[in-house]
């Protein structure tokens, strides 16, 4: 089991208490049916780093082990309920799926960060603080990663337990979107339970859409693709810089 930080009992109370007072949001309830059957759910977030927070910093302010605890912290559009479980997915590394309480909801000015620039505001998120030791020590996925930001997470709002990635090796063609390349895909979840993908993200040079390596690229372009009612369409679209190697 994912060992957590346990809130102080005031905190959890007061939690408590405002869930309760809040107007429950309908469209936020897991999302299954009876007989065993399963239905997307609405994806409210995306992927985001997973960070690991320590007492030491090196010479260029990066937190260096031995790690005291991790966070996830992201931004929604609408206000999520504080006590709710998300699941979040570690991306290329071998640690299974695991859910968190949401603990704490700060409304915030939009500066411009957000694809939807138009919003006024965003909820900034913060999720139960972690101190599971596999999570502390894990290597770095690989040099695009900082050792203080190993590697990325998938999440998901409302919890899905039963949602997986799956590996690359199991994809096909014909179960991609139309146009996109199994070399482009960075990740893949199954969030239905069938083994087969309802989202991806895709990765490629910025410019050059049928150059399939990124290595000497400074600027990637990332698209995320979900499927629903049989067809796939673009979740997100949006250009990153590429992380320089840590030394």
């Amino acid at each position: 089991m994912l060992q957590v930080q346990n809130q102080n009992e005031t905190e959890f109370q007061n939690s408590l208490i405002e869930k309760v007072k809040k107007p429950r949001d309908t469209t936020l309830e897991r999302l299954s049916t009876p007989l065993g059957k399963t239905r997307i759910p609405e994806i409210k977030q995306g992927e985001y780093a997973l960070v690991r927070n320590a007492e030491t910093k090196d010479e260029k302010g990066w937190m260096i082990p031995p790690y005291k605890n991790a966070q996830i912290k992201m931004g929604f559009d609408n206000e999520p309920v504080i006590g709710e479980k998300v699941t979040a997915i570690p991306l290329h590394v071998k640690i299974e799926p695991f859910q968190l309480g949401i603990s704490k909801v700060t409304k915030t000015k939009n500066s411009g960060c957000l694809e939807n620039k138009k919003k006024e505001f965003f909820w900034a998120v913060e999720l139960e603080t972690i101190i599971d030791k596999e999570i502390l020590e894990v290597e770095r996925v690989d040099s695009n990663y900082k050792d203080q930001m190993p590697f990325a997470v998938f999440v998901i709002y409302p919890s899905v337990e039963f949602a997986r990635s799956l590996d690359k090796s199991s994809l096909s063609k014909t179960s991609l979107p139309k146009n996109v390349t199994l070399e482009r895909v960075s990740s893949a979840i199954d969030l239905d339970n069938d083994k087969k993908p309802d989202f991806i993200s895709v990765y490629f040079c910025c410019g050059e859409q049928e150059k399939e390596s990124t290595e000497e690229c400074p600027y990637l372009c990332k698209k995320y693709y979900i499927k629903t009612a049989g067809k796939w369409q673009i979740f997100i679209s949006m250009i990153s810089q590429k992380s320089v190697e840590q030394k």
